[in-house]
């Protein structure tokens, strides 16, 4: 069964056992050639250890066998934010919401806060700030969008406005957004 690879790798790779997962996704991969998941998942292994070329090698070439899932777009599209290449960051995340549905809220979520931030990235921040509450549309109470439209109109130097959203922000998660702003250094 090739889902048997892919969940087999997972739980290594969920235990931080990079070695087994890697050779249960490659096993996976080898005996069944167009299981698309064992490819998509060595590719998010390879980027939890930090060698992202390899990760997006294997995940381009899942998308070869599968372009239809948003789920993997978005994965791209995250390689690329972290290696600093909005636009093509911004490429993926845009096809993945193409073709995703949005009763597939999680995806859909995940999509919109990763271009959210992207455009933010890109001192796009009207933009940005328009998707930021589109994200809250779909999810209320999502600390990342709250504490990053915080900074957003922190950046304005909109500074009640800002207070309010990361006031919001603390009262879902205090201890995240303390890190959250060292990191921002405010």
């Amino acid at each position: 069964i090739p889902e048997s690879f892919t969940y087999l790798g997972n739980l290594y790779s969920f235990m931080y056992d990079s070695e087994n997962a890697f050779e249960t996704y490659r096993k996976g991969i080898t005996s069944h050639p167009g299981n698309y998941y064992c490819l998509l998942y060595m590719g998010i292994e390879y980027a939890k250890v930090n060698q992202t070329s390899k990760s997006i090698e294997y995940m381009m070439e899942a998308l070869r066998i599968n372009d239809t899932n948003p789920f993997l777009y978005n994965e791209i599209g995250f390689l690329y934010y972290n290696l600093n290449d909005y636009d093509k960051a911004i490429s993926f995340i845009n096809k993945g919401l193409y073709i995703c549905d949005t009763e597939l809220k999680e995806e859909y979520y995940s999509l919109l806060l990763n271009k959210a931030n992207t455009l933010r990235k890109l001192n796009m921040i009207n933009d940005a700030l328009i998707l930021f509450n589109e994200v809250l549309e779909f999810k209320n109470e999502s600390f990342e969008a709250l504490s990053s439209i915080g900074f957003i109109y922190y950046i304005k130097k909109e500074y009640m406005i800002a207070v309010d959203y990361l006031h919001k922000a603390n009262f879902i998660n205090s201890k995240k957004l303390f890190l959250y702003l060292i990191i921002l250094d405010l």
